[in-house]
């Protein structure tokens, strides 16, 4: 299931020129289970990160806070009341959809160098086993 890695250009550029749906399709029967641990890493990775921005202040609450107003957010929660833990959870949440582009570049560019890597070391594996 793994394939020569792509290049830096070539990974993106590729995943770009195919629409949503065929990418993730595309990379999962390329890659499978290497595919989606990777992306869940990138996923948890940025939601993890982006709270304990929001947690620690580096993130502007204020400036999240207004931002999601300006989405309309506070249509549907009061975001005034939310509880800080919860309410910095789901805003780091709400942030990191706004990244799901950026994401996905990201894991379409390392997969084939992780597969390579977990494909080298089944290798081995098999070879000293």
């Amino acid at each position: 299931m793994v394939t020569e890695p792509a290049t830096a250009a070539g990974g993106v550029a590729a995943a770009a020129a195919m629409p949503p749906k065929k990418n993730f399709k595309y990379f999962w029967k390329k890659y499978g289970i290497v595919f989606a641990g990777t992306y869940i890493a990138v996923y948890l990775g940025t939601l993890g990160t982006l709270y304990v921005l929001v947690s620690k202040g580096a993130l502007g609450a204020g400036d999240a806070l207004s931002f999601l107003q300006w989405l309309g957010v506070d249509k549907w929660v009061e975001i005034e009341r939310l509880n800080p833990k919860s309410g910095n959870l789901a805003l780091a949440w709400i942030l990191t959809k706004f990244t799901e582009p950026l994401r996905f570049a990201l894991t379409v560019f390392a997969t084939p160098s992780i597969a390579k890597v977990v494909q080298r070391k089944r290798d081995e594996a098999a070879h000293h086993g």
